[in-house]
């Protein structure tokens, strides 16, 4: 292997220097090419490929110095090393002024051409390095440029440069951004880019991230923005975007379905609860329609539907003059949110109007003339829920309660309206807490919290494969108790701890030593608490046998607020190959971010959407958006309250991976669940 791979020209017109000189470059270059004259040389050089030119000063035909400034003008970078038996100034001032890189006098000294050829070459070797970095930053900005929003802009937000794809969305050539502000170019309804922030955010940050949205809707960028810097000085700043707007718009279509009532296009229960902690609310009242099934059993279902319609309508028309919100419930009830400041008084004397005017004004259809009235509960937010820093939500899920506590005494007592009083369940409420929490500490004591199973079946091959643990409260009177009446009451006594700690030992001593995979949920509240955290990682830490089986599912997830914490305990499990699902999916919206922000597993398709999957071409289309959504992210989906055949059809059509409910069994005792479970396939044909 030679020392340097180069090629020389190497220009030399006494024929014993020549030789001797071409043999010493032939042994350490890849490549020597001689000449015996200047005019003879160019021409080579013209045809050839040199890194380095080495000529005599003294030549015929052409001379040195000659031949060297017509290859500068070729090749104005290439080294040339002049060598000559003459110290002549004004040859060397000559080869100063073309740029000789070097001047050898003879006889040669082979030590300084090889000092040269190193250098040569060292250099050589960099300018390679060099064009492939170029090369490849050259791929990266073209590949960038078909899939981002790229733009630069100079310390005052004047932009220096912007990409084919800018230019698409902001509907504007070249010429007519470069040199502009960003306040010229972006019409913000929002202000979302305002330079000045931007730029302040980025020194203190050095990184400054945000969805804009671009002309009221038509573009949805996420921006990253980032500052060039060398030697620690900001040289410019560079935005590279990546155009969301197509996801952005399927989560508001989403929303919109999962928030908006079908029939009347009102906002529906679901948004009603999300806006009760969200809103500044003074009082909500539900309404609803007197005897409205005799209505549609005399009339029909198509003029039922007419009246809810017309209904939605009359409640609408006052919303802006008497600031509230309409929400549709029920199949014959509908919601009205009072915002802003407004008193007892105020509020029933608006209420008093809406009902007059909607009694008084006929209903009519195909000549049939409709007279109907109403009834309404009223509940007001007490001054504790009001304060921001109380506003939880507990006590607005009660404003529900309240109002409908209120709408059911209005309708025993034959009122049109009736605010609600504290005095309607208090008592009833101080048994009821007195009686779970008797049983609850009862067994705690006697160990009678006790995990069932659900059996998980999968979809493609209709066998059991996977086990849901569910808590249950055996009684005195050895009566099997859901946890919907005790878990809300272990919270409040915090006894909620134990319940978890029990059901986690009891269930992995069950599945241990058995091949399936097996959850069990655990709310935010179980992972915020440090004794109960880390109780779940020893358990687990302990337990290697249900590693890569064991899967945590996470409850009340509209309670997460610092997703860090949460992401630190799912890191640290997932060492330990432990999988994670989000329960109730599709109940919120909110449950995307979770998604994005969170390493999951498994997605558990909440209720709402699975019952209605055989009947409902819009909950089919969600369900198949969020399994596609799923399966983009590598996510496994699981249908849960799978009472009927029919919905189960719908779900494997769907293609949901996993199917768990009714259809298929019941929640069991594990002694049970291995006489009947275990070895059970199902047909899904």
């Amino acid at each position: 292997m030679k020392t340097f791979d180069i090629s020389v020209l190497y220009v030399e017109d006494e024929p014993i220097i020549r030789l001797e000189v071409e043999n010493m470059l032939k042994n350490i270059t890849r490549n020597v090419v001689t000449a015996t004259n200047g005019v003879e040389a160019l021409n080579l050089f013209k045809e050839g490929q040199f890194d380095i030119v080495i000529t005599d000063i003294r030549l015929p035909k052409m001379d040195g110095l000659a031949l060297s400034r017509e290859i500068r003008k070729l090749s104005p970078e290439i080294p040339i090393i002049i060598t000559t038996a003459y110290s002549d100034a004004d040859c060397l001032l000559d080869a100063i002024e073309i740029g000789i890189n070097q001047y050898i006098l003879k006889p040669i000294q082979f030590e300084k051409i090889i000092t040269s050829l190193k250098k040569v070459y060292e250099i050589k070797i960099l300018n390679e390095k060099l064009d492939q970095t170029r090369t490849v930053l050259s791929q990266y900005k073209s590949a960038i440029d078909l899939v981002a929003v790229v733009f630069k802009t100079d310390l005052e937000g004047n932009i220096i440069y912007v990409n084919d794809r800018f230019c698409d969305i902001i509907e504007k050539s070249r010429n007519e951004i470069i040199g502009k502000n960003l306040s010229e170019i972006f019409s913000l309804s929002d202000k979302d880019f305002l330079f000045d922030e931007v730029k302040a955010f980025i020194s203190k940050n050095n990184l400054w991230q945000k969805t804009v949205e671009i002309d009221n809707g038509k573009y949805y960028i996420n921006f990253t923005g980032l500052p060039i810097v060398d030697n620690k000085k900001v040289l410019e700043y560079i935005f590279i975007g990546n155009d969301i707007t197509e996801l952005v718009k399927k989560e508001q279509e989403i929303r919109r379905q999962l928030y908006t009532d079908k029939l009347t296009n009102l906002p529906n229960r679901l948004k009603l609860m999300e806006d009760l902690h969200s809103i500044d609310c003074t009082h909500l009242a539900i309404i609803n329609i007197d005897a409205f099934r005799e209505i549609n059993d005399f009339y029909g279902t198509q003029i039922g539907d007419s009246i809810l319609v017309e209904m939605a309508k009359r409640l609408k028309r006052y919303e802006a003059e008497f600031n509230y919100t309409t929400y549709k419930l029920g199949s014959d009830d509908y919601a009205i949110l009072f915002k802003g400041k407004c008193d007892k008084e105020k509020v029933l004397e608006r209420l008093n109007f809406l009902r007059n005017s909607i009694v008084d004004e006929k209903f009519i259809f195909e000549d049939n003339v409709i007279y109907i009235s109403i009834t309404i509960g009223v509940a007001a937010v007490s001054e504790s829920e009001t304060e921001k820093d109380k506003r939880i939500v507990a006590p607005r899920q009660n404003l529900m309660l309240k109002a409908d506590m209120a709408l059911k005494k209005a309708k025993i007592s034959k009122k049109s309206i009736l605010m609600y009083d504290e005095t309607f369940r208090m008592f009833q409420e101080f048994e009821n807490n007195i009686l779970w929490t008797r049983k609850l500490k009862e067994a705690i004591t006697f160990d009678k919290i006790i995990p069932y199973y659900q059996p998980i079946v999968n979809n493609k091959t209709g066998r059991v494969e996977k086990f849901e643990t569910l808590a249950r409260l055996i009684d005195s009177d050895n009566k099997c108790i859901p946890p919907s009446y005790f878990l809300s009451i272990s919270k409040r006594n915090r006894l909620y701890s134990f319940i978890t700690k029990s059901i986690f030992e009891k269930s992995i001593e069950h599945f241990k030593d058995l091949p399936f995979e097996f959850s069990i949920n655990i709310s935010v509240d179980d992972i915020v608490n440090y004794e109960t955290r880390q109780f779940i990682i020893n358990k687990i830490s302990e337990n290697r046998e249900i590693q890569g089986r064991f899967v945590i599912e996470l409850t009340e997830t509209e309670e997460i607020e610092k997703y860090e914490e949460i992401n630190d305990f799912f890191t640290e499990l997932k060492n330990y190959k432990i999988k994670f699902a989000i329960d109730d999916f599709g109940s919120g919206y909110s449950n995307f971010d979770h998604i994005i922000r969170l390493d999951i597993d498994y997605i558990k398709l909440d209720a709402s959407i699975i019952k209605n999957l055989p009947s409902q071409k819009n909950t089919q289309l969600l369900a198949k958006f969020i399994v596609d959504f799923a399966k983009s992210l590598n996510i496994k989906t699981i249908a849960e309250f799978v009472a009927t055949k029919e919905i189960y059809e719908s779900v494997v059509e769907a293609g949901i991976d996993y199917s768990q409910g009714y259809f298929f069994s019941e929640p069991l005792p594990f002694e049970k669940l291995m006489e009947e479970c275990i070895n059970l396939q199902f047909d899904k044909k």
